[in-house]
């Protein structure tokens, strides 16, 4: 557990660690650095085993092993300065802990006192200090952890014209961290009496991994898939340009699988009953053959089948350049493009 924004002196460090841990925790805190302390980091020794590697003003980075010889990872509590020149410090030790640790999972929390973004911050947007700070997060390979809870950490508690919130306070992870524990997310919780919003890290229970995003051709035959990709494409976000892209496409990708979802769901069934359809409707063409009606609708559900054939074929085949299925017949592509050809000249 991290406590920043502590500014305790020695005569009451004692006091305070006994206070804010449990008797049998371990603790340290950045006082040797500082003429006060500032950050304070605890843990429960019979769950971790925690080495300091790094600690200054701003900073203490400890690496965690747990007892239990599960996966070891590298700890940063931050608490960044006021002042944007000051944190420039922070920033560059960060770049060097980056190196020094290498390809180790690592995750770091805590008040870092820089948005990313305008989004972050309701007065008073500093571009120069978010610049340097996604510059920062670039070059140690650092995203934020996904989050729920409160969206603005931080309020001056004012209210009215004077109200200021902003998102000050983040949980950011490298790379191998979302590897080794790729279900953990960030929880903001409510502040309390405090103006920030105490922060959890949640290390869920691995299920499955993720299927990976695919892009199906025949959405582009879709009517509707310019207007969804033009719409979710155009949404402004706010950021540096490798930033911009990056949430674009995230935002994208979750917006296809929910439209793939709406449109191409249970294609399998839908050909079948579609299918079961066209025999019944067939068996009482056969049996009344000059019925208009019975006529047009055998036109309407043997083109509504072949739709639904051909959307179930780039499932099942997943490369048009192979021999594909339809209704369970293995059929080169080719020949299946030219019967529907046929199929749909001979009924127009």
């Amino acid at each position: 557990m991290g406590i920043v924004e502590a500014k305790v002196r020695l005569c009451n460090i004692a006091h305070t660690t006994g206070c804010c841990f449990p008797p049998q925790w371990h603790s340290v805190h950045n006082f040797s650095v500082g003429p006060v302390a500032r950050i304070f980091l605890g843990w429960d020794p019979s769950v971790f085993s925690c080495s300091v590697l790094f600690s200054s003003d701003q900073l203490i980075v400890v690496a965690c092993k747990p007892v239990d010889g599960s996966i070891e990872f590298v700890l940063s509590i931050v608490y960044g300065h006021n002042n944007p020149v000051d944190r420039r410090l922070l920033w560059n030790d960060m770049r060097s802990i980056a190196v020094s640790i290498g390809n180790k999972a690592w995750i770091q929390m805590g008040g870092f006192n820089s948005v990313r973004s305008p989004s972050e911050r309701l007065v008073g947007f500093d571009v120069a200090a978010a610049s340097d700070f996604n510059q920062c997060l670039t070059d140690i390979s650092h995203e934020d952890l996904p989050a729920k809870g409160f969206w603005f950490t931080w309020t001056n508690k004012r209210g009215g014209s004077g109200d200021n919130k902003s998102r000050i306070d983040r949980i950011i992870s490298n790379n191998q961290w979302l590897v080794s524990f790729p279900n953990s997310e960030a929880t903001f919780v409510a502040p309390g009496i405090s103006d920030h919003c105490p922060m959890l890290v949640t290390v869920l229970p691995y299920t499955h991994k993720r299927r990976p995003f695919k892009f199906f051709n025949f959405w582009l035959n879709n009517p509707g898939f310019r207007d969804v990709l033009i719409q979710s494409w155009g949404e402004p976000i706010s950021g540096r340009p490798m930033y911009i892209l990056s949430s674009k496409l995230k935002r994208l990708k979750v917006v296809l699988r929910n439209f793939n979802l709406q449109c191409y769901s249970i294609i399998s069934r839908r050909v079948c009953a579609a299918k079961e359809e066209l025999d019944s409707i067939q068996e009482q063409f056969f049996k009344t053959p000059f019925a208009l009606c019975y006529v047009k609708l055998r036109k309407k559900l043997w083109v509504n089948t072949l739709r639904f054939g051909w959307l179930k074929n780039p499932f099942l085949s997943k490369n048009l350049g192979l021999n594909g299925w339809l209704w369970g017949i293995r059929i080169p592509n080719f020949f299946i493009k030219k019967c529907v050809l046929i199929g749909l000249e001979t009924l127009s």
